[in-house]
């Protein structure tokens, strides 16, 4: 028989954040205190298997996607495969921030102490179920749960479409003008397009002084678009 090698790549899993839920909001505030912005990223373990992300590959599209992932500002563990899959090969156990948890609990902690802006983008896709009118459902959620913040500003696109008719324009107008002293882009638009989005984009999105979260299906699960997982 044939003997196969695999080659992992574990480089992302030593990226990964190791403190509590506590602790990184103080260290996301403190980054966006330093460095006038911030990039957080979530790594789920079906994403990373479905990109290969922990082989050795060349493939373009994967080397893009893990480069997003390595130079976010925090990379977090998103689940309890991953932590698992963490144990067993680099005998770490991360804590397991999901966004769906962590991305309220983020919500919660700032708008006590700060004055905080929303800039929400998602996709829609209604072949499967998801219509125009979740934007309208994603801000009403946001507001209604947390009364302190504000949706500045929601856009989405189609899903095929994504990222094509981005309006720079309006947004640099608008941040412009915007007084809170901290502005969170919520980029909903799904892995791995949003990580690789971002990435490419972090000049401008930095320049703007965001906090940006690429939170996938965070505006999904809140709007009941998306079940949650049995405990």
């Amino acid at each position: 028989m044939e003997k196969v090698v695999v080659m992992l790549d574990f480089s992302l899993l030593n990226h990964l954040y190791t403190w509590t839920r506590e602790q990184v909001v103080q260290d996301i505030v403190q980054t966006m205190k330093t460095k006038g912005s911030c990039v957080v990223n979530f790594l789920y373990f079906a994403n990373g298997a479905k990109q290969r992300l922990f082989e050795w590959t060349p493939e373009e599209g994967q080397k893009k996607y893990a480069d997003a992932l390595l130079e976010s500002d925090f990379l977090l563990a998103d689940g309890i495969a991953l932590q698992l899959f963490c144990k067993w090969f680099v005998g770490r156990y991360p804590p397991n921030l999901n966004g769906t948890d962590l991305n309220p609990y983020l919500f919660d902690c700032l708008v006590k102490e700060y004055n905080v802006s929303v800039y929400l983008y998602q996709c829609y896709d209604p072949p499967k179920g998801k219509t125009v009118a979740f934007l309208q459902k994603g801000i009403e959620v946001l507001e209604n749960r947390f009364p302190w913040l504000r949706v500045v500003r929601a856009d989405q696109c189609l899903f095929r479409e994504k990222g094509n008719n981005f309006d720079w324009t309006w947004l640099k107008e608008t941040v412009q003008r915007d007084t809170a002293a901290i502005k969170l882009f919520f980029n909903c638009t799904w892995t791995p397009f949003q990580e690789i989005w971002t990435h490419d984009h972090e000049q401008q999105l930095r320049a703007c002084g965001f906090l940006i979260i690429n939170a996938g299906g965070t505006i999904d699960y809140l709007t009941w678009y998306e079940q949650r997982a049995p405990q």
